[in-house]
């Protein structure tokens, strides 16, 4: 290659899609970016890292070690007590999913009508570097010190066991005590994947180009966002020989050829030999919940054209063929369960393999968190209500209905805002309840998401300066001092008469940005009021009664409240990082 490649240069032809260069890219990208690979927006994930989803996981997954718990004596299946379950996350980022996860087995731990066995959840990923934040991460630590929590190097193509980084133990097929659940969400699109396409019954491999579609500097860090693919098919003479090492993958493919009409699929290689490992891994007794954009049914492989990839400055996706995955599941005794024909570009699945069991409990839970009102389902449902219209108890039933996310209370905050002030007492207090959760959900990632922030916002309109104060002190600490966030605190300040403390607020505000107008228009009114106050003060000598500084605070209180009203459309500015 040159040192400058230029648009239209082709990198590689003629090759297998996974056998080129593309997924070797995309590792450097994850190795390379680490958890900023999501903090910073490249990568989506709220979708499948939200406490709906993970409320909903935790369901089927306990259901299925209730499963096991009833399978009959000397099933392979049986639960050995005194053992450890572990629940093993596969690329897991940046770690929230597991966190959430972890939350919600400690809300409802009290409340699973059976006796568990001790559960250990491990975050897995390629890079040490996603280790070592999950390590250091404060939400995180908690759950490592009580053992709830291991994390593990593990690359889902290759390896077959993995070491406990904490604990020291290995899982191996070896030494699988009990069966095992893995989560897997936006995994699978992002492994290696192959292309093939039917036409009049025959079936054809896509041979790949790699080419640039613009011009780039050598050594480019994301070159592969201006890489463009395109397919030369050539027939496949024997399909069930085309992977002579995966005759599972060969027999699903001859199975393609002799059912489905002129169409063009994906074919996810990286996925099949990362189930394959999995199931020897648990010794046959698995549990897999999968969030992911794909295709679940046969249904969905017909009429296709040539499958595309989608970029996310600097990695890949594609649809995944969960269709195909269901159908190892079969060839090896078990099976897939998938949520019913959706709209939405997001399947979940469970793919199970029980020894021989129905898993009748796995099954129905799957039916009632994820069939009949699904996550994707709550989440198009809140794109399009009407917040603006909704009164406080109204608003919290929308946040009850996401099962307390924090990423769905800003979305709610403004609103919350607006009704908090004119709340009665018990309405407050379940909004307090509701805040409470909401932050015990919060997992902070450099992603702009200031959680705390909108708590202090909301706090404010229901007149708790003290708790309003803390949640900015926290945002402070998270994501720096903002203009936005000091005189918010100087507001609070300012409503419990401390006009001195006001007052430095709003000048460290103005030294963040001497054009603030709220700052400098609140600094010109605490000044005003210091000196009817220190006037009053000189006559306090002579006459008894007069209002004190915290009376002065209460009597402007609705001028106040006017100024945070505005204050939200800065804050709307403030969740874009770079804009003040």
């Amino acid at each position: 290659m040159s040192e400058q490649p230029h648009e239209g240069t082709v990198l590689e032809t003629g090759k297998r899609l996974s056998e080129s260069a593309t997924w070797r890219l995309q590792r450097e990208f994850f190795d390379r970016s680490g958890v900023r690979a999501w903090s910073e927006g490249r990568v989506p994930f709220h979708v499948t890292s939200n406490a709906y989803i993970a409320d909903a996981y935790l369901w089927v997954a306990t259901r299925f070690i209730h499963d096991c718990a009833n399978a009959p004596p000397g099933s392979p299946l049986a639960l050995d007590p005194t053992r450890p379950l572990y629940i093993v996350e596969l690329g897991a980022g940046h770690g929230y999913f597991g966190y959430l996860f972890l939350c919600k087995l400690l809300e409802a731990r009290e409340r699973i009508p059976f006796a568990m066995p001790p559960i250990c959840y491990v975050l897995t990923d390629f890079t040490d570097s996603n280790l070592e934040a999950w390590r250091k991460h404060e939400r995180l630590r908690p759950f490592m010190d009580a053992g709830m929590l291991d994390v593990a190097r593990f690359d889902v193509e290759r390896d077959r066991e993995l070491q406990l980084q904490r604990s020291g133990v290995v899982l191996a097929p070896s030494s699988a005590h009990n069966p095992m659940v893995f989560v897997a969400n936006y995994v699978f699109d992002s492994l290696s994947h192959d292309v093939f396409r039917i036409q009049r019954g025959q079936l054809e491999e896509g041979l790949t180009t790699l080419r640039l579609g613009r011009s780039v500097t050598a050594g480019d860090r994301e070159m592969l966002d201006h890489v463009e693919v395109t397919y030369d098919y050539q027939p496949v003479g024997d399909a069930a020989a085309y992977y002579p090492d995966e005759p599972i993958a060969g027999r699903i493919l001859a199975d393609y050829t002799r059912r489905l009409g002129d169409t063009a699929f994906t074919f996810p290689l990286g996925a099949l030999r990362c189930m394959q490992h999995l199931a020897d891994l648990s010794a046959g007794r698995m549990l897999m919940l999968t969030a992911d954009k794909g295709h679940a049914r046969e249904l969905d492989l017909l009429g296709l054209g040539s499958p595309s990839m989608a970029h996310h400055r600097g990695g890949i996706s594609m649809m995944v063929n969960y269709h195909a995955l269901g159908e190892l599941m079969t060839h090896r005794g078990g099976f897939m369960l998938a949520q019913g024909a959706r709209s939405a570009s997001l399947e979940i699945c469970a793919l199970a393999l029980g020894a021989g069991q129905p898993l009748r409990e796995t099954r129905l839970a799957f039916e009632q968190m994820m069939e009949r009102v699904g996550p994707t389902d709550v989440y198009r449902m809140l794109e399009h209500m009407a917040l603006d219209k909704m009164d406080l108890d109204q608003l919290l039933a929308v946040l009850r209905m996401a099962a307390w996310d924090p990423t769905t209370f800003i979305s709610l905050s403004r609103d919350l805002h607006r009704c908090a002030s004119d709340a009665y007492v018990e309405q407050l207090a379940r909004l307090r309840e509701a805040l409470h959760k909401v932050w015990a959900l919060h997992f902070p990632l450099a992603d702009g998401k200031d959680v705390a922030f909108e708590l202090g916002f909301v706090y404010y309109a229901m007149r708790r300066y003290r708790e309003a104060m803390a949640f900015y002190q926290r945002s402070i600490a998270l994501y720096g001092p903002h203009q936005v966030t000091l005189f918010n605190m100087g507001l609070c300040e300012f409503q419990q008469g401390r006009l001195d403390e006001a007052l430095g607020l709003f000048d460290r505000a103005l030294d963040k940005d001497p054009t603030y107008a709220p700052a400098r228009d609140w600094r010109v009114r605490v000044q005003g009021e210091q000196a009817r106050g220190a006037a009053l003060g000189d006559e306090s000598d002579q006459v008894a009664g007069e209002p004190t500084h915290a009376g002065l605070a209460v009597a402007a209180q609705h001028r106040a409240a006017a100024v945070v009203v505005r204050v939200a459309d800065e804050q709307e500015r403030r969740l874009t990082p770079g804009v003040a």
